[in-house]
């Protein structure tokens, strides 16, 4: 299986993380997967944080599929194949296909997390409405007392 090491730009900057290039996608996909378990109180948090780190992210993966950095393909780890080099077309087309299913995933988590926290907030209100109708109700029935 042919393996690219990003040589240019080895690290990612996200907020005041540094997260490796080579270990990013697994780490972002990790913090995808999180976004679709996360407590409502903490979702603006949390999402704001992911959406920060994801979208430099991607910015970052669509300079590499556009071949603005060069790369070294190994077929080992350990092992140079060849010197650095520009992703050719074939790569390329990867690179892009791999990208869009990042940010597919990315954004069908977003919805859910979105979508969690819109029921929760819709819960909290109907909870209060209950309260406030509980309360009128309750007002009202004093007042009629009051006038018996």
């Amino acid at each position: 299986m042919l393996k690219i090491f990003f040589f240019l730009i080895s690290v990612i900057y996200a907020q005041d993380e540094i997260i490796e290039a080579e270990n990013a996608p697994l780490q972002l996909k990790q913090s995808i997967l999180e976004l679709n378990s996360i407590d409502p109180k903490n979702y603006t948090n949390v999402v704001e944080e992911a959406r920060t780190k994801i979208t430099k992210y991607i910015e970052f993966k669509k300079r590499v599929c556009n071949g603005e950095f060069s790369v070294a393909v190994t077929n080992s780890p350990d092992l140079l194949a060849q010197g650095r080099r520009k992703l050719n077309r074939a790569e390329r087309k990867v690179c892009f296909k791999e990208l869009e299913k990042f940010q597919v995933d990315f954004i069908e988590s977003m919805y859910n997390a979105r979508k969690s926290f819109l029921e929760f907030l819709h819960r909290e209100r109907l909870e209060k409405l209950e309260e406030s109708k509980a309360i009128a109700l309750k007002k009202l029935g004093i007042s009629f007392e009051n006038k018996k």
